[in-house]
């Protein structure tokens, strides 16, 4: 590979680790690079000599403007960087204010040194070297592109947001058309994402982490519930698996996994183990990533956003947000409930089927006019089926309620929108919640687990809980972890062979799952003893068969029975 090439293959990789950044932070970045004869190069008067060899290597991250004002960058064989602006003499009064606001910024830019000036009949352009004395091609791309391209983008803007050049700049159609031509350019692999599954955590130095290995975590399991006691570092575990399966950075930018940290996963796809690690780099990592399959939960979880679609909230609270900030906020189900209402209606009495499920008290849901606005409304129900409730807001409702809403409601809208589906059993993901029992009555807490497994099959469940009772409602085959801390070993994660499908919830407190020790009453009288039976149903029975034996052998009948059983 020839010098040129090299270079070539440098900038490319760097524009497209730059492409993904910028995508990931919401806003657009789109270029072409090319190889080009120098004597297609606007003349350099007195730099001409400095310009080696018969090519030299240039980069467009505008478009062509045609007539418009056009910036590009030429990078020779000495590794040398050249912003040209470019321009033909301009009569429309847009061009006109753009091209004198880059002729002010450029002929007195700072940081730039001007080579040479020359105007002619048809066009006029200003060559700027740009300057970072014994620098790599890299550094000056970056300086480029974080001190001057800015200073262009603000002069351009008028012409980006005018119809009549707007048509000039890039789109990502032309992009991706130039990333079919583009030597230097893989195309990601591509990965099916179904039946996802976790295989495998390795972290070091992450959040109490010092070192961690969890291996060989089964491709059938479609829960996995973490246990351990308050402040042992059950979240931190969470929050190393969502950084490892969505990737080292948020839609917003924001970092997940420092430098002097180390987070890798596997996950099993259609059986398939795939991997990746918080130093993956961005675009290695970018196929690998569960940006539509991945839902996260922390354990404040009764807020709701207040915008009304998916890709405004999803802006502000990325898929990770709520699992690392206690101050995230969910998909406003209810935009969704009105939506589907409206345009979707099978799809909306799947979603109030579904709540009446988890919430065996709710009776219905109906989309009312308030002044003229849509609102939901809630209906509570007793045993026998009458309404307690005259339609209550979601603010409303008791928290239980509000929390199983919120968030099966968001991962309803946030996955089924991703993946485009109506039939919520075809949901494929990993979903994690921190604090599974929250809010909830033991009821519930049985309960949840129990429909999510019905209705979602394909998504596999990751979460913490303080409570016994959720087992009662997991699949058998459900991994447990149980997480301890110290302060040699920092956090440190067990993996438990505990049978808990055959034990009482008292058994599974006591048990390593939880290390509950004492499980008598703090009130039991000295003089009472405890009672062993599996259930309070139990318990009264043994106690009324008790209270009728008592009755019936007076003592004239026991000194009758003790006769007896010494005859015998």
């Amino acid at each position: 590979m020839s010098t040129l090439e090299q270079i070539r293959k440098e900038v490319v990789e760097y524009l497209l680790e730059r492409h993904s950044q910028e995508k990931e932070a919401g806003r657009e970045f789109y270029f072409t690079v090319d190889t080009v004869q120098n004597r297609f190069l606007p003349p350099f008067p007195t730099d001409r000599a400095k310009l080696l060899g018969e090519e030299s290597i240039k980069i467009l991250c505008y478009g062509d403007w045609a007539p418009s004002p056009i910036a590009y960058l030429i990078i020779d064989i000495s590794k040398q960087l050249y912003l040209i602006i470019e321009f033909r003499n301009a009569y429309d009064p847009t061009e006109f204010i753009v091209l004198n606001k880059l002729k002010n910024k450029f002929e007195s830019y700072y940081k730039t040194d001007l080579v040479d000036g020359v105007s002619g009949r048809e066009y006029f352009f200003r060559v700027l070297k740009i300057y970072k004395y014994n620098s790599s091609v890299i550094d000056k791309l970056n300086y480029f592109f974080n001190d001057v391209k800015p200073d262009i983008d603000f002069c351009v803007n008028d012409l980006k947001d005018n119809p009549k050049h707007s048509y000039y700049f890039f789109n990502r159609q032309q992009f991706e058309d130039y990333l079919k031509t583009e030597p230097f350019y893989t195309p990601p692999v591509s990965v099916a994402k179904r039946n996802l599954a976790l295989k495998s955590l390795r972290v070091q130095n992450y959040k109490g982490i010092k070192q961690l290995v969890i291996d060989d975590l089964p491709a059938s399991a479609r829960w996995i519930i973490l246990t351990g006691e308050n402040g042992l570092g059950k979240t931190s575990v969470l929050q190393a698996i969502a950084a490892g399966l969505y990737g080292n950075n948020e839609e917003s930018g924001t970092e997940l996994v420092t430098d002097r940290s180390f987070v890798g996963v596997e996950y099993y796809a259609n059986g398939e183990p795939f991997e990746t690690n918080s130093r993956t780099p961005r675009l290695d990592a970018a196929p690998l990533k569960l940006a539509n399959e991945l839902a996260t939960y922390g354990s404040s979880r009764l807020q709701v956003s207040a915008s009304v679609t998916r890709e405004m909230i999803e802006q502000q609270e990325p898929t990770t947000y709520h699992l690392f900030n206690s101050n995230g906020l969910l998909l406003n189900i209810e935009q969704y409930l009105k939506d589907t209402y409206s345009f979707n209606r099978p799809v909306f009495e799947k979603v109030v089927s579904l709540f009446k499920e988890l919430l065996p008290t709710l009776s219905k849901i109906e989309i009312v006019l308030a002044n003229k606005i849509p609102e939901v409304r809630y209906y509570e129900q007793d045993e026998e089926g009458k309404l307690v409730t005259d339609g209550l807001s979601f603010s409303q409702l008791a928290s239980g309620f509000k929390n199983i809403i919120a968030m099966v409601g968001d991962l309803v809208y946030r996955l089924s929108s991703k993946q485009n589906v109506d039939d919520f059993s075809d949901l494929e993901g990993i979903v994690i919640i921190d604090e599974l029992e929250l809010h909830l009555h033991p009821r519930y807490q049985k309960l949840l687990p129990e429909i999510l497994s019905k209705h979602f099959p394909k998504i596999q469940f990751i979460a913490s809980t303080h409570s016994a009772i959720p087992l009662l409602g997991v699949p058998k085959d459900t991994v447990l972890l149980h997480v301890t801390r110290s302060e040699e070993k920092g956090i440190e994660v067990e993996r438990l062979d505990v049978d808990f499908s055959v034990l009482t919830p008292n058994a599974i407190l006591s048990s390593p799952i939880f290390g509950f020790k004492d499980l008598i009453p703090d009130s039991k009288a000295e003089n009472r003893m405890i009672q062993p039976e599996d259930s309070y149903e139990e318990m009264t029975e043994n106690r009324q068969l008790r209270s009728q034996i008592k009755e019936f052998l007076s003592p004239e009948k026991q000194q009758e029975l003790l006769k007896l059983l010494k005859e015998k």
